[in-house]
């Protein structure tokens, strides 16, 4: 493609027409698709401000590093006992419930982090028995979203 069929008259093409040029976009128009892809989007989004806060928060309550450390590790050994299980009951039951009900909890969850921490109740220990809750749940949705 000829130099000015491919940039416009300022020698770069806008991203907006660009975008609109390209088909990248075209899997949006399908509404169970875009349903999909704004939930997988919001799921990943939490779970990265919630691997990234967490330090933040157990160090705001005056924790140490043990006890950050041990936080991950109450997320991650339920998310590791449970994954089996998980498993096996997203084989059996709709995978598209399984992932709204994770979802849902995982919402419950850090809406009772954020309830203690707006009332001065939250400790540690309670940031140990969430991210437990968390990882057991997360064992649950990653099965019913990679099958």
């Amino acid at each position: 493609m000829p130099c000015g069929q491919r940039f416009g008259k300022d020698g770069a093409l806008g991203i907006v027409e660009m975008v609109a040029r390209s088909r990248i976009l075209s899997p949006l128009a399908e509404r169970r698709f875009r349903l999909l892809w704004f939930g997988e989007t919001v799921s990943f989004l939490r779970d990265r401000v919630y691997g990234t806060a967490l330090p933040f928060l157990v160090f705001e309550l005056g924790g140490t590093p043990e006890q950050l450390s041990l936080a991950f590790v109450f997320y991650f050994v339920p998310q590791l006992f449970f994954l089996l299980l998980g498993g096996v009951v997203v084989d059996r039951f709709p995978r598209r419930n399984a992932m709204l009900l994770t979802d849902a909890v995982h919402i419950l969850v850090l809406g009772a982090v954020v309830m203690l921490l707006l009332t001065g109740n939250l400790s540690v220990w309670d940031v140990w028995a969430l991210a437990a809750f968390f990882g057991a749940f997360s064992a649950f949705f990653m099965p019913a979203s990679r099958a």
